[in-house]
């Protein structure tokens, strides 16, 4: 699994579990994600019911989400509630199990309305072994969002599964 934290520039606190939207003033970094946001997968998605896509943004690495039906890539929209932020990171932490379920890539896109989305940072991230391991990946945007969308379409395995913690 993963635990995905976007970072951005001005120090304001909500925190966020699976996926950290942060922003940070100087050298201090906060979440803008909070568990009381609304958040959507879209893409066909199949879950257990206590590994749902709200376990994305709950605040621990703890939890999960889990897609048994990955083969459409998978992705979410989290709506900030009427607040603009500016990411300029994202927080990974692998899942507790199967690391063939995490996912290799990730793509970032922001919007002010919920429905034209505009895409800031892309990346790869290399397969690990470890469990409950974090990592941030850095990129350039000054545009504050209301709503930021998040995208996997590979995994590090041949699974139809992917996970994030």
């Amino acid at each position: 699994m993963f635990c995905y934290c976007l970072k951005s520039f001005f120090k304001i606190s909500i925190s966020l579990s699976l996926f950290f939207l942060t922003i940070s003033f100087g050298y201090a970094q906060t979440p803008i994600f909070s568990p009381a946001m609304s958040i959507t997968e879209f893409g066909s998605v199949s879950s257990p019911a206590n590994e749902g896509v709200a376990n994305i943004i709950d605040g621990t690495s703890s939890t999960k989400f889990l897609d048994f039906n990955f083969n459409d890539g998978m992705g979410f929209t989290v709506d900030l509630g009427g607040n603009s932020k500016a990411a300029s990171s994202i927080s990974i932490t692998t899942a507790n199990d199967v690391p063939g379920r995490d996912p290799q890539n990730y793509s970032v896109l922001g919007s002010n309305d919920g429905t034209n989305f505009t895409q800031i940072a892309s990346g790869t991230m290399p397969c690990v072994s470890n469990r409950l391991y974090e990592r941030t990946y850095n990129f350039s945007n000054s545009t504050a969002y209301e709503f930021y969308r998040v995208n996997f379409t590979t995994l590090c395995g041949s699974e139809n599964s992917m996970q994030l913690s």
